[in-house]
């Protein structure tokens, strides 16, 4: 089952990315491109800039991209719906909003952008309106009345106020105080679970991302530099290695779910089945024995005998691959062992999915990481051949092996220097690229 992909951006610059993802000129296949909107996207971005309070701008707006089914793009309509249907349940019925379906390049993967606003529509607010008639002269653009010879008439009486850019006037402010959901973490939960409500109303199956038991995959973005595309290829071919791995434990985990109720409650009548074979089993006098038989010897045969049928009972939903090698009554110890195996693929899982994020978890960490292997195999080659050297003869160990030797110590001091400087490398491009992004 495939997973939800989203990823949530917040925009500075709402008028040119909504110019970036509407525009033909801009983008290579568009599928569909909608708008439910009362208020421009200039409207926005002048009000956030009017209510900046620090040197950093605000936030006009946000961005979720989501990954949707391939086959919706032979349906228009049906696209349609659906995303209406999707925008509606992440946004509600009162924030503007504006999405575009586009192809990739290779047409391998439908995805929408939905830009919306942290605000709502504020419905209480109402445009200003004009009370008169507006006239001004025509030569100085200032008002003046009626008579005034060269008077002209700009507004009539009635007619919506608006701005020199041409932005409508309200009374009061067109949108309400920010959202602070969106800017949380548990959105990004509530919005897949929306996500995956509005898949299952068009009948499609997915799956959403576990971080306790999945790895995520780069991306690998248009135009990206080449040692990112490396890195990512790189992180991408391990963590499907890893998941691939992972996938072993769902078998085991299906064997425990279907059995692991009736198992426990199995384990824990054993200790008084045990007792009472025990008893059963026990050497007595004539007297204890005549005692025993008269008092509890069939309470234990009917315990022994009720466990050992819902034992058998058991075994037999078993599924027989994994169930080969045990006896009926070793259902319990057979329990066992898949409990250890499922907590041993994942202590695996998680020992790699540590090690991953210790060796390429960042562009840096894997070129250290490439630099450090490529070290150790060269220092491997060259101490295997210095011990060939030396395990020949001593009359057969030439002037040439002891210079070879020599060549040795003082490959390995270039080795150390080269990857000092690959080390070093790498850390100057990553400092450039941050200063990239802040620029």
């Amino acid at each position: 089952m495939a997973n939800i992909y989203a990823r949530e951006t917040a925009l500075k610059n709402v008028v040119g990315r909504s110019d970036y993802i509407s525009n033909p000129k801009r983008q290579e296949d568009i599928v569909l491109h909608k708008k439910e909107m009362k208020h421009t996207w200039k409207e926005y971005a002048d009000f956030e800039k009017a209510n900046q309070k620090s040197k950093n701008p605000n936030v006009q707006a946000r961005e979720t991209v989501v990954a949707l089914p391939n086959d919706l793009a032979k349906d228009s309509e049906k696209l349609e719906q659906f995303c209406d249907l999707l925008a509606k349940r992440m946004y509600g019925e009162n924030r503007d909003y504006e999405y575009a379906v586009h192809w990739n390049q290779s047409r391998t993967n439908l995805h929408a952008h939905f830009i919306y606003s942290e605000r709502e529509r504020n419905l209480e607010s109402k445009p200003k309106v004009y009370k008169r008639d507006l006239w001004a002269d025509s030569k100085t653009g200032r008002t003046c009345k009626k008579d005034h010879p060269n008077a002209v008439l700009r507004a009539k009486k009635g007619e919506v106020m608006k701005d020199k850019d041409g932005n409508i006037k309200y009374d009061t402010e067109p949108f309400t105080a920010k959202d602070k959901r969106f800017n949380n973490k548990s959105w990004l939960e509530e919005r897949n679970k929306l996500i995956k409500d509005v898949f299952q109303v068009f009948k499609y199956e997915i799956g959403i991302f576990d971080q306790e038991t999945q790895i995520a995959q780069k991306k690998l973005y248009k135009g990206a530099k080449d040692d990112y595309k490396e890195y990512a290829q790189n992180w991408n071919r391990e963590a499907k290695r890893l998941m691939d791995q992972r996938k072993e434990i769902e078998p085991y985990q299906r064997e425990a779910k279907k059995l692991g109720a009736e198992g426990r409650e199995l384990q824990k009548r054993l200790p008084g089945v045990n007792e009472a074979r025990q008893r059963l089993a026990k050497k007595r006098g004539i007297l204890d024995q005549a005692q025993y038989a008269l008092t509890r010897k069939d309470l234990d045969k009917q315990l022994v005998k009720d466990y050992e049928r819902d034992s058998n009972a058991l075994a037999k939903r078993v599924e027989s691959p994994f169930f080969k090698g045990y006896r009926a009554k070793n259902v319990l110890e057979y329990l066992q062992d898949i409990y250890r195996n499922i907590k041993l693929i994942r202590e695996i899982f998680e020992s790699g999915r540590e090690k991953l994020y210790q060796t390429v978890g960042t562009i840096s960490k894997y070129q250290e990481h490439i630099a450090l292997e490529a070290r150790r195999k060269l220092e491997e080659e060259l101490y295997e051949k210095e011990r060939l050297e030396r395990s020949k003869k001593p009359s057969e160990v030439s002037k040439g092996s002891q210079r070879a030797s020599e060549g040795y110590r003082f490959n390995l001091e270039q080795i150390r220097e080269m990857n000092r400087r690959a080390v070093e490398n790498s850390k100057t491009k990553k400092q450039s690229r941050d200063n990239d992004l802040e620029r």
